[in-house]
């Protein structure tokens, strides 16, 4: 059994047909406090990262004087 089909094509929306809200006081606050808390993450992560290589080369040490 086949579907019916509509006869009636709707129009598909594009980005260039969507209206352009303009950015309120609100949303530069709210992506500016966004930004912040992304860029803090990121530098934590940096952290971690050197962290968790210092913990592997302690590892690999102990791993060496074991004889492994």
């Amino acid at each position: 059994m086949s579907r019916r089909r509509s006869t009636i094509r709707s129009a598909r929306w594009t980005a260039n047909d969507l209206p352009i809200a303009p950015k309120t006081v609100e949303l530069e606050q709210r992506l500016s406090r966004l930004e912040g808390c992304c860029a803090e993450l990121e530098e934590q992560m940096k952290v971690n990262k050197r962290y968790l290589i210092a913990l592997q080369a302690q590892l690999d040490h102990f791993m060496a004087r074991m004889g492994h």
